[in-house]
Formats: C-alpha cells, sequence, structure tokens
C-alpha cells in the first residue's frame, strides 16, 4: 500500500536510501545532490574515479537505479495525488552546477 509523503521527506528517505547502500562500498568519500526538475527528482552521487567506475560497471548501479524508482512509485506526493518520480544518477558534468554534500554523519543507521 503507497504511503503519502511530501517531496520533502521523500528526498530524505531517497538521499538515506543512497548512502545506506553506497557506505562501505566506496573507498572515497560520497558526495550527493538532488536535481529537482517539474516531473522527475534525481539522486545524483559524485564518486572518485575509482568508485565510480567500480560503482558504474558492477550490478550495483542499475540495482539502485530500480529502488529509487520504484521508491518513488510506492510513495503517494499529496500536491500531485501522484507517484514520486525518481531516479538515481552518476555524477557527470551536465550536473556540476548542483550543491553536492558529504554523506552526512550517522546516514547509515537512520530510520
Amino acid at each position: 500500500m503507497p504511503g503519502i509523503i511530501t517531496r520533502e521527506e521523500f528526498v530524505k528517505l531517497a538521499r538515506t536510501y543512497v548512502a545506506r547502500m553506497l557506505d562501505g562500498i566506496c573507498e572515497k568519500e560520497v558526495l550527493l545532490a538532488t536535481d529537482w526538475q517539474p516531473h522527475t527528482l534525481r539522486i545524483i552521487a559524485k564518486l572518485s574515479r575509482k568508485d565510480f567506475q567500480r560503482i558504474r560497471f558492477s550490478d550495483l548501479y542499475p540495482a539502485l537505479r530500480i529502488i529509487i524508482g520504484h521508491l518513488g512509485t510506492v510513495h503517494i506526493d499529496p500536491e500531485k495525488n501522484a507517484p514520486h518520480n525518481a531516479e538515481f544518477k552518476l555524477y557527470d558534468p551536465y550536473f556540476a552546477t548542483l550543491d553536492f554534500q558529504a554523506i552526512p554523519e550517522g546516514a547509515s543507521t537512520a530510520p
């Protein structure tokens, strides 16, 4: 059964899922940004070159894309009365202007 959460709550939830998945897998710091598009919310991870290659060409990347996409479908945006349309991306130059921030301490243990 879908849950109803605001866009801001959904962003926090999606960022936490990504943080949990990448925590302990990447050797270097993981930076996350949120790209707010009119019809799509993107969670973008900026990784070191080595971690990027490791994640990009593994099963983890498509799994994260599926998880974040599915997470959006099971949560309803009360303003639109529709599922959140969300996707996970890895950093590329298109996202250079976004504000990337480190995963907050304790993100891997947040409820």
